[in-house]
């Protein structure tokens, strides 16, 4: 899956990727915030674990560019060189 959301200002965009990695880390998703910068857009993380309780595997990437905020997700059965492949194809026509 892929998910893109166009924010006003940078600022804005800023928000709500903050809110975004509070909620996969602290706020009940409880996935596991990867120490490995995946180097994308303005700022990036990736989370990988368990993920709403119901798919025991699961990898997002998440990233703001500019006013921008991006997600590459696989869950369940996936190829996490694919969804690393798609995050960096989003990011490539993003900047």
């Amino acid at each position: 899956m892929s998910y893109a959301a166009l924010f006003e200002t940078s600022a804005d965009a800023e928000v709500a990727y903050d809110f975004l990695v509070a909620e996969h880390t602290d706020a009940g998703w409880g996935m596991q915030r990867s120490t490995v910068d995946p180097g994308l857009g303005d700022e990036s993380a990736t989370f990988t674990g368990a993920a709403y309780d119901i798919f025991e595997r699961n990898e997002v990437h998440l990233w703001r560019v500019g006013n921008l905020v991006l997600a590459a997700v696989g869950v369940g059965d996936f190829d996490s060189d694919q969804v690393r492949s798609i995050a960096e194809l989003m990011d490539d026509r993003a900047q």
